[in-house]
């Protein structure tokens, strides 16, 4: 029988769909918000940007249904659990976002081209800074959201509104500047400079999802904890086997009472608790430092190191 979900796990699904829920509510209302000013006055910077909400609508849906998917405990026919579901989410999201990128720039071409002058200014200043203080508020519940759950699909929603508030602020100045010299093209200008930021993000979501898809080779650094954490156990039990007593036993990494991360123990001695006699110790932290100790006389003690080394560095 497959173990079932703990409460942590629990509540760290229950915050990764309370964070798409809340992002598919905030991107439907910025883009109806947005659809209504572009529409009044026929700015292609809104435009974009509205563009941008619904390729985030899309972005958000495609989130929740993976979280959901990804949420669901490890079954017989995957035994590593739905995990990847979320990088998968986040491949169909930059394509998405790569799509909305290139119509930006396709109009942008065309308004270069024939000119077209743009409505009343302040609806569309006022809707972007609406849409910037929403969001703003948005991207700090998914920031907290990712820290306590590291979803995958949860940073790759949050990056994207991070470029919203860019664009935004752009959009914002390319406004003002038409109203205030009416330079049109300017405006222009902006939805392109939103298009660029929605190609630059579709490909840096795209190539940390395939990082994932294709199991990419862990950073050195990590690779080398990991390694460390290991021969650390290792050590230990090596320690354990040439203990004279309890040699038999394994030790396992486990809280102890003066310690704040957990410690892997060896001791096999004839007095209980003695570390007179041959032991050592290690905490789980950087640099994974076993610490030796006792020792009743030279021979058993080289006989301990002996075994411990070849336990940590030549298993095979």
């Amino acid at each position: 029988m497959l173990p079932q979900p703990s409460a942590d796990r629990k509540n760290i699904n229950r915050l990764k769909k309370i964070a798409v829920t809340a992002s598919v509510s905030v991107s439907t209302g910025l883009a109806l918000i947005k659809l209504t000013a572009s529409l009044y006055t026929g700015s292609l910077a809104v435009l974009s940007s509205m563009v941008d909400s619904l390729s985030d609508i899309f972005s958000s849906l495609i989130s929740f249904i993976a979280v959901k998917f990804s949420s669901q405990p490890a079954s017989v026919e995957h035994r590593y659990g739905f995990g990847k579901a979320e990088a998968l989410s986040a491949l169909v999201q930059s394509a998405f976002i790569a799509g909305s990128g290139v119509f930006v720039v396709y109009e942008g071409v065309s308004r270069f081209i024939s000119p077209r002058p743009v409505g009343d200014t302040g609806v569309g200043i006022l809707v972007m800074a609406a849409s910037t203080v929403i969001t703003l508020g948005l991207i700090a519940f998914q920031k907290y959201v990712v820290k306590k759950t590291a979803s995958l699909a949860v940073a790759a929603d949050s990056a994207h509104y991070l470029v919203d508030i860019a664009t935004n602020l752009s959009i914002m100045i390319s406004l003002i500047v038409v109203r205030l010299f009416e330079i049109y093209w300017f405006d222009t200008l902006a939805a392109l400079f939103v298009s660029f930021y929605l190609l630059i993000n579709a490909c840096k979501i795209a190539r940390e999802a395939i990082a994932l898809l294709m199991d990419k080779e862990l950073p050195e650094e990590v690779r080398q904890d990991i390694f460390n954490l290991v021969n650390n156990c290792g050590f230990c039990r090596g320690i354990q086997a040439a203990s004279p007593v309890d040699s038999y036993a394994a030790p396992e990494p486990s809280p102890e009472p003066g310690y704040t991360d957990e410690v892997v123990m060896a001791s096999g001695s004839f007095t209980q608790g003695s570390t007179i006699e041959l032991s050592c110790d290690g905490p789980l932290r950087e640099p994974y430092t076993c610490y030796l100790q006792g020792g009743l006389n030279f021979a058993a003690s080289r006989a301990g190191v002996l075994l411990a080394v070849q336990n940590a560095y030549f298993k095979d």
